[in-house]
């Protein structure tokens, strides 16, 4: 039950990276942000986001292991 937990979570946080990647692989061919209206702020947002995630997933990795 918790390895699933931690999948969906690092599977989330990789749709969130792909995003951010895409979003600024966007701009950088055309000028034009995937995300248009406040694309820095919603790029901002999704690391936030992602970096809570991360935190997240050693947390409950940590637990995890001294459950062994």
């Amino acid at each position: 039950m918790k390895k699933k937990i931690v999948n969906v979570v690092i599977i989330i946080s990789s749709i969130f990276i792909l995003l951010i990647g895409l979003n600024k692989y966007m701009y950088m061919k055309s000028g034009r942000s995937f995300i248009k209206c406040n694309g820095i702020k919603i790029e901002r947002g999704l690391n936030i986001l992602n970096e809570e995630l991360q935190t997240f997933t050693y947390k409950i990795q940590s637990r995890l292991y001294n459950q062994r």
